[in-house]
């Protein structure tokens, strides 16, 4: 695990530009499509601050997140606690987890299929979450955008700037000289958090070491799993964004249905 993920504070400050009430509106949106109902329980997989989980406790819905690192379980669980949210949270990877019971939605958000780095990888994930939905349930898949593997033009910005009170965080998520290997399609991304409070300052440098996906592999990944069907793809998590070359799209965005076994 990079130690990126131990800074838990910062990663989430790094990431409020998300607005994680949109996105859960789109998640329940494409459960209520494809299922006509509204899921009562939700799973976060590398949840990491788990906010998409914590939209989704505050609304009422069982919520459950999955990661590694153990200082992003304390700070998720810590905010839960700072809002009087209920928020199970379980310390293990995409690959090796146990839950109690099953879920009607998961989603796996912010590209982290990234680190689900071979085929092998890839299929052990697709079973085990399919494990853990009930018979009707819905797996939505956040990824890069193909245009980040291939051509001139990346769909996601790699440098930002956050704030928080005097707090000023400046994000640079992989640099010129970073290589991907064409073989693998693994890329050893170097990742700087610069930030700032007054005239006092820190810099942390690490790496990640995230996959990148093609369209027709995923599809190919999930036929081969047998576990899932592919429900609809997006451009963003936004129902109006297809998936192909609109400006719009930045994202490839994958629901899923549960087969039946």
């Amino acid at each position: 695990m990079s130690d990126l993920y131990r800074l838990a504070e910062l990663y989430d400050l790094a990431f409020a530009y998300r607005d994680y009430g949109v996105e859960c509106d789109f998640l329940e949106a494409a459960y209520a499509r494809h299922r006509g109902a509204t899921p009562a329980s939700f799973l976060e997989l590398a949840a990491g601050p788990a906010r998409h989980a914590l939209e989704m406790a505050r609304r009422g819905r069982r919520a459950i997140g999955i990661d590694r690192s153990p200082q992003m379980r304390a700070h998720a669980l810590g905010l839960a606690a700072e809002q009087g949210l209920s928020l199970e949270y379980v310390e293990a990877d995409l690959v090796e987890f146990s839950l109690d019971s099953k879920v009607d939605l998961a989603a796996l958000m912010l590209n982290s299929a990234a680190y689900l780095h071979d085929n092998d990888a890839f299929a052990s994930h697709l079973d085990r979450v399919a494990d853990h939905l009930t018979e009707d349930g819905i797996y939505v898949l956040e990824m890069n955008h193909p245009r980040d593997v291939i051509g001139s033009d990346p769909a996601a910005e790699s440098h930002w700037t956050a704030t928080e009170g005097e707090l000023k965080l400046e994000v640079t998520w992989g640099e010129p000289e970073d290589r991907l290997d064409p073989l693998t399609l693994i890329a050893d991304l170097t990742v700087s958090l610069a930030w700032s409070v007054g005239d006092r300052s820190s810099l942390h440098i690490g790496r990640s070491r995230e996959r990148r996906f093609l369209a027709n592999e995923v599809l190919a990944l999930v036929a081969a799993s047998g576990r899932f069907e592919v429900l609809a793809r997006y451009g963003a998590l936004d129902a109006d964004v297809p998936f192909d070359d609109d400006p719009r799209a930045w994202r490839m965005v994958v629901v899923l249905g549960k087969r039946a076994l």
